[in-house]
């Protein structure tokens, strides 16, 4: 009588889970990267950030003094977003190289990056590539992220992007910025 109640139940419980519960565990290079991207934007005193930012056919460069939330708004992007949560074996393929880890969206999955790249160097992440594209009826938008790091701490970005909406022209962009001591 107990085994007649306790299927279903169990049954009941499994399908009360978020497919995020159900899914394979996530990549050990995918957490390093979640990691990483959290101490990204940390404050490095002493340090000037010298950005070039190209919107179509204006150019600006600053120099400005290290600014937490000047890069955090810049790259937004990458740290509003849950690797770890979005990458998962059953959504993106890996393909590990000598140095490298590139992980590529599967062409049936339709949210998260299109791909991520990543350089270690001893179990620390020193380059990070990352490519985002959407799409939908009212526009298409490309965005390349690239992070450069040294020994964990940011040392340059690069962000390039373009985004054309109904009836009007591409509209192209491109942040460079460098940190200075």
């Amino acid at each position: 009588m107990n085994k007649f109640f306790a299927f279903p139940l169990l049954g009941l419980f499994i399908s009360c889970l978020s497919p995020d519960d159900i899914s394979m565990s996530t990549d050990s290079d995918i957490e390093l990267l979640d990691q990483t991207l959290k101490s990204v934007a940390e404050m490095q005193t002493g340090y000037q950030l010298n950005k070039l930012v190209k919107l179509d056919e204006t150019e600006e460069i600053l120099v400005l003094e290290f600014d937490t939330t000047l890069i955090k708004k810049d790259l937004k992007t990458l740290l509003e977003v849950s690797f770890s949560r979005l990458i998962k074996p059953m959504n993106y393929s890996k393909v590990e190289k000598k140095d490298s880890v590139i992980f590529e969206r599967k062409a049936k999955e339709k949210k998260g990056p299109i791909s991520v790249v990543l350089t270690l160097d001893n179990g620390k992440i020193n380059f990070c590539g990352v490519n985002f594209q959407n799409e939908n009826y009212l526009y298409q938008e490309n965005q390349a992220i690239q992070l450069t790091l040294v020994q964990g701490k940011l040392d340059s970005y690069k962000i390039v992007g373009s985004r054309k909406l109904i009836g009007l022209d591409l509209s192209s962009y491109m942040i460079e910025a460098k940190l200075i001591k």
